[in-house]
């Protein structure tokens, strides 16, 4: 991989982490149809801390309010604790409970069927099926989610387990972790914007300890000359992180404005030239 092939894929990872078209879907299917050499599944993983910073970055304010709180609980301050900053600590830590199990139980799978050269078909249309499918379901989601929408800080745990079992499924590739966990937090009650925060911030603890699983394998991959290559790696991250903020802003400007639908129609279509193109 070049440093250009890295900087490409890190405005890719960038923007389609928190635009709920699918990152991965992305990193899947363009290199394909451009004829360069496929990303590992472990360097898609290790671009995820570029995109972990910019989330740490944009809601800094909101994560030091929560450990604010965390830290008079264990000073047993309770006259000043705020109930809400700790019922938004506990539903992250629920909602990142199934896709850490999952993860643990199906990376390694999942990871061999998209990185076994054997199976470069089904990987392609496995990607482009749930870019389609998901794509289907942004555009109908307005009329199949009619609960009567509710801010952020009245979510319950409850919700923040099944929202948290949707982004499970992010686990494939094509879904987009962004996209489902909208989708779920539309579904329970959740305001859009309310959806995609959260989504946002459930998401800190499962990309963490999976770019930390990504740069591990990078490690221990002996075919790897890391001193000759760091440079393609670091540049990927800090691509990755610029267009993640850029990405992060622009999506919670968009959806106090308009829904999923346009992002369905790009799902649509982009899977099926896809499809076209590559089978």
């Amino acid at each position: 991989m070049t440093i250009i092939e890295s900087i490409f894929l890190g405005i890719i990872q960038g923007l389609t982490e928190f635009i709920p078209v699918s990152s991965s879907g992305h990193l899947e299917l363009i290199p394909k149809m451009l004829n360069m050499n496929q990303p590992s599944t472990s360097y898609i993983t290790f671009l995820h801390f570029g995109t972990l910073i910019a989330l740490l970055i944009y809601y800094r304010k909101k994560l030091i309010k929560y450990l604010s709180s965390l830290v008079k609980v264990v000073n047993k301050d309770n006259r000043k604790i705020d109930n809400d900053n700790l019922q938004s600590i506990k539903n992250i830590i629920v909602a990142s409970i199934p896709a850490g199990i999952l993860g643990l139980l199906l990376s390694k799978t999942i990871e061999n069927i998209y990185d076994n050269p054997d199976n470069t078909r089904l990987a392609t249309v496995l990607t482009a099926v749930a870019m389609i499918l998901m794509g289907i379901l942004f555009i109908f989601a307005n009329k199949i989610f009619t609960k009567k929408k509710f801010d952020l800080e009245k979510l319950t745990s409850k919700y923040a387990f099944i929202i948290g079992v949707a982004q499970s499924f992010a686990l494939f590739r094509g879904v987009s972790r962004s996209g489902i966990t909208l989708l779920a937090g539309q579904a329970v009650g959740l305001n859009r914007v309310s959806a995609a925060e959260f989504g946002f911030l459930m998401s800190i603890p499962v990309t963490f300890f999976a770019a930390l699983s990504g740069t591990i394998d990078i490690v221990r991959n002996e075919s790897l000359d890391l001193a000759n290559n760091y440079s393609i790696y670091i540049v990927g991250l800090l691509t990755s992180l610029i267009f993640g903020y850029l990405a992060i802003n622009f999506m919670i400007s968009f959806l106090k404005k308009r829904g999923l639908q346009d992002f369905g129609v790009y799902r649509i279509a982009f899977g099926i030239i896809s499809l076209l193109i590559l089978l």
